[in-house]
């Protein structure tokens, strides 16, 4: 499973990915997207990872003052992702 390394206040902390807030999470989703090319398995492997793990943010309840995306556009997004990644497999 991947992780995040995440940094505050000069301390380092070591996350799951399903504990890393939604919007870091979109945030390497599109990192990825523009930035790797897709037919590398690595790049795909680190995309679908990322995926899931916003899968399981998008069932769970918005946090209270955290940046949260609307669930209905979180899903819509994930499928977008889960469907390009299904397609590059297929080719």
């Amino acid at each position: 499973m991947l992780q995040m390394i995440m940094e505050a206040d000069g301390k380092e902390q070591i996350l799951d990915l399903s504990e890393v807030p939604e919007y870091v999470l979109m945030m390497s989703c599109d990192g990825i997207l523009r930035n790797q090319d897709l037919r590398n398995p690595e790049a795909q492997y680190i995309l679908q990872e990322t995926i899931n793990a916003l899968k399981v943010k998008a069932e769970e309840k918005p946090s209270e003052g955290i940046i949260s995306y609307h669930r209905g556009d979180l899903k819509k997004y994930i499928a977008y992702v889960d469907d390009l990644l299904t397609s590059i497999k297929q080719e």
